[in-house]
């Protein structure tokens, strides 16, 4: 063997072990590389299905024939999410960590939702309330995980429904209090609450659209299903009932007009029945239409005064004293919805320069308004904060 083929034995088996090292080396470099484009991928593009428990405020919104569902992130109080397309005239619910949205009048369904998703992949299910005959929901009550109740406006019937599985289980007939059954079919159930084992439906008593009788509530056994009692009340046309601290408190808008001396807010005392006035709807300054409680006697109420031309103001219901007039409000039909757990008032803005989600602390503006990408209209506002 001459020098050079002595040299050239002893270089190409070192050269074939650098390169082997070169190469393994390589790989695990690219590995890392994978890894890292992977935990990027992760934090900036979050994965469809990835759970959230960031609390979050959900709103529906609508225009002429258009919906939408969207939400906002409270720690943030912006819109971070492209939400998806509703029924045009729907509202929005919440119960334990799930959202659920009727779509009323025309669609007469529910939809049941889990915000721990994001955008559509958190469509759970869906739920006919009675397409046949037009039922028009307008409000769930939920006893537990697998009993809830629907207020039907076009049907003389509560729907009972098992939230888990959003499937039908029964009905309770209320045929019996519609107002001159001659012509109209259905007493119009607008406004569910829940004290103890009793559930409290509100009726609006209609004669199409007009009010010539005073709301009744109905007092339902939720383990018997059985109407055990009713209570009138003095005004008309209830649009929402909240339970407080043995009283069950109305919403009665009358005719929409305080002028017509038929509405204002009542308090019905569920140990004897009897019924008393909050404020009349002249000293509100207007029709009271829905209710958010505060704390204690403390509640945030929706005032009528003229289309397009809703305040809120902070009552007493125990005095019926007007605490406040939230500011910076035009138009509050969007709805209101109270954060207690961050003393945080949410408002449903429509006034079309400036509609959105208004954001308030101690009644007092916290920014901007927060706006949608859409030119749609708030119209129900609900929370999850737990």
């Amino acid at each position: 063997m001459d020098k050079n083929n002595a040299i050239q034995g002893i270089v190409q088996p070192a050269q074939k072990k650098g390169i082997e090292m070169i190469k393994k080396n390589i790989a695990c470099i690219g590995l890392v590389l994978m890894l890292i484009v992977l935990v990027l991928q992760c934090v900036v593009s979050p994965v469809e299905n990835e759970a959230s428990d960031e609390p979050k405020v959900f709103f529906t919104q609508r225009l002429n024939q258009s919906g939408y569902f969207e939400w906002i992130s409270i720690k943030k109080q912006a819109i971070e999410n492209t939400g998806f397309p509703v029924f045009h005239d729907a509202m929005v619910k919440t119960y334990k960590k799930d959202v659920y949205i009727i779509e009323r009048f025309g669609a007469d369904n529910i939809i049941k939702y889990d915000p721990s998703k994001n955008g559509k992949n958190g469509l759970v299910n869906q739920m006919k309330t009675d397409s046949a005959e037009g039922s028009n929901p307008q409000d769930i009550a939920f006893l537990s995980d697998t009993k809830a109740f629907i207020a039907n406006q076009n049907k003389p019937a509560i729907t009972l429904f098992n939230p888990l599985t959003l499937t039908k289980t029964g009905t309770i007939d209320i045929s019996k209090y519609t107002y001159m059954k001659d012509r109209n079919t259905s007493p119009h159930a607008s406004s569910l609450e829940i004290d103890g084992n009793y559930l409290y439906v509100l009726l609006q008593r209609r004669d199409g659209y007009t009010y010539k009788i005073p709301s009744l509530i109905l007092k339902i056994n939720m383990l018997t299903n059985e109407i055990e009692d009713t209570v009138s009340t003095v005004y008309k046309n209830g649009n929402k009932i909240i339970c407080n601290n043995g009283y069950l408190y109305v919403m009665n808008t009358g005719s929409y007009s305080a002028a017509a001396g038929d509405a204002g807010i009542e308090a019905v005392k569920l140990s004897d029945k009897s019924v008393t006035t909050v404020i009349t709807a002249e000293g509100l300054g207007g029709c009271p239409y829905n209710v958010q409680h505060k704390n204690g006697d403390i509640f945030y109420v929706t005032v009528y005064v003229t289309y397009h031309n809703v305040h809120v103001k902070e009552i007493d219901f125990s005095t019926g004293n007007i605490v406040a007039v939230v500011p910076d409000v035009n138009d509050a039909f969007g709805g209101i919805c109270y954060d207690k757990k961050n003393n945080t008032l949410y408002v449903g803005e429509c006034d079309s320069l400036n509609m959105g989600i208004k954001v308030f602390k101690n009644n007092i503006l916290q920014g901007p308004v927060i706006k949608t990408s859409r030119t749609l209209i708030p119209s129900s506002i609900a929370i999850i904060n737990e």
